[in-house]
């Protein structure tokens, strides 16, 4: 039996950098870099979700727990791309989406990725050791009983051709994606005791959902963007880079480009100001941002996406989904 916990979404980074793409003049100096990182996020999140479709097939004698995209919030931050609780034991999944030839190196346990350039990623397996230690760690400080916890590097990509020729002799703690339900079937037979009941698996999900915090940092802080750097306005759908211009007679929104037509592309720009800029927004703010100069449209804009203010302030958090 299978329970999802802590359902996959679109992380809050990614779409943050698809909205800072978006939003950022072609020759902006920084572009590249955010251009780059978007490429990755973007990959990783595919990898991951290929997590899902292989969990599916795992040995039914068992009730898994999934978590996804969890970011415990401790001493140290210690963010788990999927953990799988089970009364049994625990296993820890943290995810590599590599196209191409990857190899790792025994001495320095790094993993060396090539695609058109040689990319060194530090030492996989100790990234997952540390949080397997914090883990066990959070654990203990709350007085959960000890259980064993597995990690493993797992390579998401069926185009990934990796060398572990050269690997550290733990290597086996990296694996494909296609063998996840074996190693799981394994896991299954090794542990075959009872360490937690019904209701510590309870107040360990409890916990966990508890201590999960989502990523708050702007990429405008990152990159060291200034707002007055970016394009403002609602963008049409068809166009990507093409603002629409609001009828407030007919109370849609037009594109000049392509003659494009929506009623509700505000919201995708409202979304866009909470990822970029901040969780709250004013009246003034709104009509700056949407490129609109009436006072009244935008009142109605906002009360009928965000509800009522609090003062001056409309809440956007019912449009992230972290």
């Amino acid at each position: 039996m299978i329970s999802t916990i802590k359902h996959r979404t679109a992380p809050t980074q990614l779409l943050a950098l698809k909205a800072l793409e978006q939003r950022l003049p072609l020759d902006h100096p920084k572009r590249a870099n955010v251009e780059m990182d978007l490429m990755k996020q973007k990959a990783r999140f595919a990898g991951e979700r290929r997590v899902n479709y292989y969990l599916a097939f795992l040995p039914k004698v068992m009730h898994y727990r999934l978590f996804y995209d969890l970011r415990l919030k401790d001493k140290h931050d210690v963010q788990l791309d999927t953990l799988i609780l089970t009364t049994n034991y625990i296993v820890l999944l943290e995810t590599k989406h590599y196209t191409e030839y990857s190899e790792i190196n025994e001495l320095s346990q790094q993993l060396h990725h090539k695609q058109n350039h040689t990319e060194t990623i530090p030492q996989p397996l100790e990234q997952i050791y540390r949080k397997q230690i914090e883990l066990g760690n959070i654990f203990a400080a709350n007085q959960l009983p000890p259980i064993p916890i597995y990690s493993y590097v797992l390579f998401t990509s069926p185009f990934n051709n990796i060398d572990l020729t050269q690997a550290p002799l733990d290597s086996e703690q990296m694996i494909r994606i296609d063998s996840l339900p074996k190693t799981i079937e394994q896991l299954n037979h090794k542990n075959d005791y009872c360490y937690l009941t019904n209701q510590d698996i309870k107040s360990l999900s409890r916990l966990l959902l508890e201590m999960h915090k989502p990523h708050s940092k702007s990429p405008l802080e990152i990159y060291s963007i200034s707002r007055s750097d970016l394009i403002y306005g609602v963008f049409c759908p068809n166009c990507k880079y093409s603002t629409l211009k609001r009828n407030h007679y007919q109370h849609h929104w037009k594109c000049l480009s392509c003659s494009y037509l929506g009623k509700e592309d505000h919201v995708k720009a409202l979304l866009d100001y909470a990822l970029l800029f901040q969780k709250q927004i004013t009246n003034s703010e709104a009509r700056r941002f949407l490129n609109i100069q009436s006072r009244d449209q935008v009142y109605r804009i906002l009360l009928g996406v965000l509800g009522r203010p609090n003062g001056h302030r409309y809440s956007l958090k019912t449009l992230l989904h972290d």
